[in-house]
């Protein structure tokens, strides 16, 4: 199966009626707080099957706080909001890794979607999983 992934820049303010809408193969989708999706953006694509709401036709205030609050709510997804944001540091991620350990890396969120994955497919990181974990270990045997 084909994913399509998408990175919305925080010069982003408006997603406009139906951007996305019916894309079978949006797995990943990530904007910024200061984004806002206008009504249906999503409506129909892959990514509104984990969406807890029974019709799936939403208000856009409802897929605002779907997209933004809900995939990588509270403490249980910071390493995952942490991968996913605009230019990631990685002093944060490292921070978080830390303390909850490098198996972190590998947790899905409410949609399936690992910090790994996040990082990984984010085109404004400027780290890879590869030297956060090198760093973390060197740090840890103190080099």
């Amino acid at each position: 199966m084909q994913s399509f992934i998408v990175f919305i820049p925080p010069s982003c303010e408006d997603i406009h009626f139906h951007a996305f809408a019916g894309n079978k193969d949006l797995s990943l989708f990530h904007v910024p707080e200061i984004t806002n999706l206008q009504y249906l953006v999503l409506y129909g694509a892959r990514l509104i099957e984990f969406c807890e709401f029974e019709d799936r036709i939403f208000s856009s205030e409802e897929e605002n706080t779907f997209v933004k609050e809900q995939i990588n709510a509270g403490d249980k997804y910071r390493l995952h909001g942490a991968c996913a944001s605009f230019q990631p540091l990685k002093d944060d991620i490292y921070d978080i890794i830390e303390e909850e350990g490098l198996r972190a890396f590998s947790g899905k969120n409410e949609i399936g979607i690992t910090p790994s994955r996040y990082l990984n497919e984010n085109p404004y990181a400027d780290a890879t999983e590869l030297e956060i974990i090198r760093e973390c270990i060197s740090k840890k045997l103190n080099f």
